[in-house]
């Protein structure tokens, strides 16, 4: 969880874009951001980012940049969806610069 996730702006923002995505949980009809299969009645959900707050913390507070994910253990997952795109966007920095310390910043079939 970042320090954005800690202000009084995301809470209050993400407590009225929880009440949108409800409807939408409850009908059948949210798609979870992270993994793209649907969130249906009674899952544990949260508010979460498409474009990570990490990534771009000016896009942090804006509306259209949030949406319904799946939280808690999905089956066949050991974590959360939004901890598992975390998770891979964290790997992807950390491959990229062993990757230039190495020397080797392009695929080798480049």
């Amino acid at each position: 969880m970042s320090d954005i996730h800690r202000t009084s702006q995301w809470l209050a923002l993400s407590k009225r874009m929880r009440v949108l995505f409800k409807a939408q949980v409850d009908a059948g009809t949210a798609v979870c951001i992270d993994c793209g299969r649907g969130i249906y009645p009674g899952q544990r959900w949260a508010v979460g980012h498409i474009i990570a707050a990490s990534e771009a913390p000016h896009l942090a507070y804006q509306e259209w940049n949030l949406g319904p994910t799946h939280h808690g253990k999905q089956p066949g997952s050991q974590k959360n969806c939004n901890q598992v795109a975390g998770g891979q966007m964290g790997a992807a920095k950390t491959n990229a610069k062993k990757a230039r310390a190495e020397g080797n910043e392009y695929p080798k079939w480049y």
